[in-house]
């Protein structure tokens, strides 16, 4: 693998201690990120109030990340709005969703759905002129967020 954010949630390897197998690679487990992120939000955008959190459904990193995403939001009083895809082909509609519910800010939770398709995330926020965050990965920084 040549990273994954969750290798034991998604059932990659059997344990961290002993992966088993050929496995061998680099891990993300860092779901808190999605907290942190809510927070450096709150401090750049002190009145936001509802933030969008696009996220890949089918991945239980991003899972955990929007959960630790949540939790920072009820911590400060900020309602989160869930948009979940599973496809790229999804966007546009989660994007559509998104306008409509009027967030004060984005998240975009970094997995290889997400990362690659960076670039139509970034055009919609700076088209929309909304305050995102996004996590990518190091070897493939995001051009705008």
């Amino acid at each position: 693998m040549s990273s994954a954010g969750d290798p034991l949630g998604s059932g990659l390897v059997a344990s961290l201690a002993q992966p088993g197998g050929n496995v061998t690679g680099l891990s993300l487990m860092a779901p808190d990120l999605g907290g942190k992120r809510m927070e450096l939000l709150k401090e750049v955008v002190p009145k936001i109030s509802r933030v969008a959190v696009l996220w890949n459904r089918l991945n239980p990193y991003s899972a955990n990340s929007f959960k630790e995403a949540q939790f920072a939001a009820q911590q400060m009083d900020v309602n989160i709005q869930s948009f979940g895809v599973k496809r790229p082909d999804e966007l546009d509609s989660a994007f559509e969703a998104i306008v409509s519910q009027h967030p004060d800010a984005l998240i975009a939770i970094e997995d290889p759905l997400t990362v690659d398709q960076r670039q139509r995330i970034v055009d919609f926020v700076n088209g929309h002129r909304l305050p995102a965050i996004m996590g990518c990965e190091s070897s493939l920084m995001p051009e705008a967020l």
